[in-house]
This record gives structure tokens, C-alpha cells and sequence, in this order.
């Protein structure tokens, strides 16, 4: 009497080969898309704290700025090449600067003058990037050609 060594109700081994592949390679998919997510993150994180570093240089000059119109001000000397433009509205006098802060913004500052005191009406950050929106996509109206 032979002895039918087969086994019928078991996995074989080409089944957990193949399993085996399945999960590595899922392994592998899941951690390269764990990287790529690091990798973007890492560069939102730089760019993100390069414009903040520009920001506050640029907040940095303006306040220098301020400083010097004060001390001008107070010393009698001229102003005039310190500010973008100088003007009255409503019995105020109006003063304004801007630092640029990059290519596509710049800090805008405009203080109140009143006699040699100065007061911060205005410190905001201003985007200049001349953006298109008269892109045109042609649709189709319906009529047929002759």
C-alpha cells in the first residue's frame, strides 16, 4: 500500500511565495509614499520659513525707516528721501514707505503725522504679482459648419 504524501486541503508553497510578494511590494509602495510625503512637507517647511525670514528683515528695515523719519523730524532735517510720498487728508498729514520684501510683495507703511509725533496707521503686507486671468478657452456653440 502506497502512502499519497500530497496534501489536499494545505496552502502550497507557490501561494505563500506569491503572498509574500504582495506584501512587500505593498510595503514598499506605502513607504515611498511615506517619503514623498516627508520630502514635500520638508520643502513646505523651508519655503514657508524663508518667507517668514524675509518678512521680518523686511519688517526690520521698515522699523529702521520709521526710526530715522523720527529722528529727523525731531532734528528739524528733511525727510524727503526717506518716504515714497508725503500728503494731507482731513486736517492729517499722511506719510508712506514700502520695503519690498520680495520679488512679488513689499511691506507698506503709512504713519499720521502730528507735529514730531508719528503713529503706525498702516502695516501691511501687500502682494504686487500682476496676475492674467483673460486666459480664453474656446468652447464650442453648438452650430454645425456648412
Amino acid at each position: 500500500m502506497k502512502r499519497n504524501n500530497s496534501n489536499e486541503y494545505g496552502i502550497n508553497i507557490g501561494s505563500s511565495t506569491l503572498i509574500m510578494i504582495f506584501a512587500l511590494l505593498c510595503l514598499v509602495v506605502f513607504s515611498l509614499l511615506a517619503y514623498k510625503t516627508a520630502l514635500n512637507e520638508k520643502n513646505l517647511a523651508l519655503k514657508i520659513s524663508n518667507e517668514t525670514k524675509a518678512y521680518y528683515e523686511a519688517d526690520y528695515k521698515a522699523t529702521k525707516i520709521k526710526n530715522k523719519i523720527e529722528n529727523n523730524i525731531t532734528n528739524g532735517k528733511s525727510i524727503a528721501s526717506l518716504v515714497d510720498y508725503e500728503k494731507s487728508r482731513n486736517g492729517s498729514n499722511y506719510i508712506g514707505y514700502s520695503v519690498k520684501i520680495d520679488e512679488n510683495k513689499k511691506l507698506s507703511v503709512e504713519l499720521r503725522r502730528s507735529g514730531s509725533n508719528l503713529k503706525v496707521v498702516k502695516w501691511t503686507e501687500v502682494n504686487e504679482a500682476s496676475e492674467d486671468y483673460n486666459n480664453k478657452l474656446d468652447v464650442w456653440g453648438g452650430e454645425l459648419g456648412d
